[in-house]
């Protein structure tokens, strides 16, 4: 499940009989907050496997079975396009009309207007998570990060060593401020991070805190209320299972984390989002919607 946070735009994975890969888009209406509009489903090729949902206010974009799909959101009805990639994709972000992939030691950026438009940008390692920032992109590595600027004519690329944003898994926009989380200090911790990217080029940590499990997922509603899932001792051996987590919020002196249950099946990668002071959570039967005081 992608969206949410500043966007009314929301997507997530679905099942159906015939086992094709579909999203369903909906929009999220904050004076309407107890209730979800459905906007469509797009279906893809049957065989395939979504393993990365990203969706803002202008497109969707997933990763297929490691191919590149976009979804313009401005066009009715829905139909996906598929986008060059060098290589299987492992993460994606949107911003405007480019599209950021990570590919195997590599950062690649391309035009979802114009295709041909594309630029590759070798990184140290794999990007383990991109962000789309008011400036372009970043890309966080085993070392640090990348900046992916494209403000210009064409995009600028600088990779930096800061071990203080190094390795993280998953990374949440919101205006001038983000979200992001990773391995902790320890294995089976995971530490969450408040960025600055007022200036895009020089993100910096503004707080952060470490909870106890290891990391699976991040909702971000782009305002006060946050969760990361953890996978604990109790949950077995499948990485991504959990059944808590943590509310994550500023108290004014730094991030709070407090912990709470999330007892929702889920089998995509991506189960949870956040609006409005709302967890969105994917479930066996739809879209949980929870408000937590």
């Amino acid at each position: 499940m992608d969206g949410g946070g500043a966007a009314a735009s929301l997507g997530y994975t679905v099942q159906n009989g015939a086992s094709t890969p579909t999203i369903r888009l909906v929009r999220h209406d904050a004076a309407s907050p107890d209730t979800l509009a459905a906007l469509g489903d797009v279906a893809f090729s049957a065989g395939g496997r979504i393993t990365r949902l990203r969706v803002t206010d202008e497109a969707a974009a997933v990763i297929l079975s490691g191919t590149v799909w976009v979804v313009d959101l401005a066009a009715a009805p829905f139909a996906a396009v598929q986008l060059p990639a060098p290589g299987t994709a492992v993460d994606l972000a949107v911003a405007g009309h480019w599209v950021a992939v990570a590919v195997d030691h590599g950062l690649y950026l391309v035009d979802r207007d114009d295709p041909l438009q594309a630029f590759l940008q070798p990184t140290a390692s794999t990007p383990s998570a991109l962000l789309a920032t008011p400036g372009g992109f970043l890309a966080f590595t085993t070392t640090g990060y990348v900046v992916a600027d494209t403000t210009g004519g064409e995009p600028a690329f600088t990779e930096v060593v800061d071990p203080a944003l190094a390795n993280l898994q998953a990374a949440s926009p919101g205006g001038r401020s983000a979200l992001a989380a990773g391995p902790g200090s320890a294995t089976g911790r995971t530490r969450v991070l408040r960025l600055d990217i007022a200036d895009p080029t020089a993100p910096a940590v503004a707080s952060s805190t470490e909870v106890s499990g290891t990391f699976v997922a991040l909702a971000w509603d782009g305002g006060d209320t946050s969760v990361v899932a953890v996978h604990g001792d109790d949950d077995g051996v499948d990485p991504t299972a959990f059944r808590q987590g943590y509310l994550v919020r500023d108290g004014g002196g730094g991030l709070q984390a407090s912990v709470i249950p999330l007892s929702f099946w889920s089998l995509s990668a991506q189960p949870l989002a956040a609006r409005s002071g709302l967890l969105l959570a994917v479930g066996a039967n739809g879209v949980a919607l929870t408000r937590y005081r």
